[in-house]
């Protein structure tokens, strides 16, 4: 795919239909699964005074298997919504008096319920005692419990040195605003590579779809490779009919405004404000645009070893006449390949 974005969309349709897959993105599917878990008990613990909000905590924390358990028994589900409202008061639930029944019992197929939520009491409790700590070994000590796999667990590590360095360039900040950084990486809206095999030297797998951008594919080949999204608007040409990214339809002459302030700037710097011709910054912007997408189309078609098959998309605009075109590369590939 030439973006991130466009790989969001398409692994979320491989799991809608149950298709085996492996990303390559800016995070995988799993990195941003153990950061969202991080941030959640972060989350709670920048405000830890509502039951409610425990009881979303250990929702939130249930493995898959038990979630989606819980998910199909109806009486499960309403057991353990009965277990937590015999809790009148958070310290209840964490810290029982002596002479307090730990948990109502609950039905014998369901008794796994009760040790399962003991641990969680323990967790908490824990991690409500780490808050004294530094941010990065409060990530610790909670990933320490929430993680058994080894590479999630180095991927808290790798997390709590991130959160080491932002204290260290903002003292001030407290818990809140350590959740907002982990949730822009949970929303792809950070970079932030996992310890996953794009580190490790990936070898692609039999049977298992591999969903890359282009970048990331640099240096790896597959039998199979789909190009998609092909199109003059992601792959321009510097041609008169061509749209660019940088370009807004709203703005007078399709001028590229970041590119022309950069003109200006440059102008005014060397004194020659007379240098400066409106358009042209915008114009050689197109053209630094276009070669450097025609080199990233070229990575894309030389990761296949036996088939490619390139694909273009129409935009979102077709429908109002303003359909993206074949990226004029593509064109000039078919017609060598139609002639060849």
């Amino acid at each position: 795919v030439p973006e991130n974005s466009r790989g969001f969309k398409l692994t979320a349709l491989l799991r809608k239909y149950n298709i085996p897959y492996e990303e390559l993105l800016r995070s995988t599917t799993a990195t941003r699964r153990a950061v969202n878990l991080l941030r959640t008990v972060l989350e709670y613990l920048a405000d830890p005074a509502q039951l409610k909000a425990l009881k979303q905590l250990y929702w939130t924390l249930m493995p898959e298997h038990r979630r989606e358990l819980v998910h199909d028994d109806l009486e499960l589900r309403q057991t353990i919504t009965r277990t937590f409202a015999e809790f009148s008061q958070l310290e209840a639930f964490l810290w029982p008096a002596a002479d307090h029944v730990d948990f109502p019992t609950v039905p014998e197929d369901y008794a796994w319920l009760v040790e399962d939520l003991a641990n969680f009491r323990l967790w908490v409790r824990r991690w409500l005692e780490a808050l004294s700590l530094p941010i990065d070994q409060l990530v610790l000590t909670i990933s320490q419990d929430l993680f058994t796999e080894a590479v999630d667990v180095a991927l808290g590590h790798k997390i709590a040195v991130l959160l080491r360095a932002l204290a260290q360039d903002h003292p001030n900040w407290r818990l809140p605003q350590f959740v907002e950084e982990l949730r822009a990486i949970g929303n792809n809206e950070r970079k932030f590579i996992g310890f996953d095999d794009a580190e490790a030297g990936y070898e692609p797998r039999p049977g298992v779809v591999t969903v890359a951008t282009m970048h990331a594919a640099k240096g790896l080949e597959w039998d199979r490779v789909y190009l998609m999204a092909v199109s003059n608007y992601g792959f321009p040409s510097a041609q008169p009919y061509d749209s660019y990214i940088g370009e807004r339809a709203y703005v007078r002459d399709n001028l590229n405004l970041g590119a022309e302030l950069l003109a200006q700037l440059d102008a005014l710097v060397e004194q020659q404000a007379t240098v400066y011709v409106e358009g042209d910054a915008t114009l050689l912007d197109r053209l630094d645009y276009a070669r450097e997408r025609l080199r990233l189309l070229y990575v894309g078609i030389t990761r296949a070893k036996r088939e490619l098959i390139i694909t273009w998309n129409m935009g979102r605009f077709w429908q109002e006449g303003k359909a993206n075109e074949p990226a004029l590369p593509l064109v000039m590939l078919s017609e060598y390949t139609s002639v060849t």
